[in-house]
C-alpha cells in the first residue's frame, strides 16, 4: 500500500480530532481520540482506493502543497 499523509485537526468545538488526507482531498473523517482518528482515516483510504478500483476510475493524486509568492507587480 502506498504511503498517505494525514493531517488531525483538533476539533476545539465538539472535541476529537478532525483528519484529513493530503492526496485525497475528499476524505474528511474523525475521531474522539488520535488512534481512532488515525484508523477512520485508514479505513477511508482503503474503501476510496476500493471503490475507484472497482469502478475502473483513475485515482488521481495532488501534488504535496508549496508556498508560492507571486509580485504583484
Amino acid at each position: 500500500m502506498e504511503d498517505f499523509h494525514v493531517v488531525l485537526t483538533e476539533d476545539s468545538k465538539d472535541g476529537g480530532y478532525v483528519a484529513t488526507v493530503l492526496e485525497i482531498p475528499e476524505i474528511v473523517t474523525e475521531g474522539d481520540t488520535i488512534e481512532e482518528a488515525l484508523a477512520m482515516a485508514k479505513d477511508a483510504i482503503k474503501t476510496y482506493l476500493s471503490y475507484k478500483k472497482e469502478t475502473s476510475k483513475a485515482i488521481i493524486k495532488t501534488v504535496p502543497r508549496k508556498d508560492l509568492r507571486i509580485s504583484a507587480s
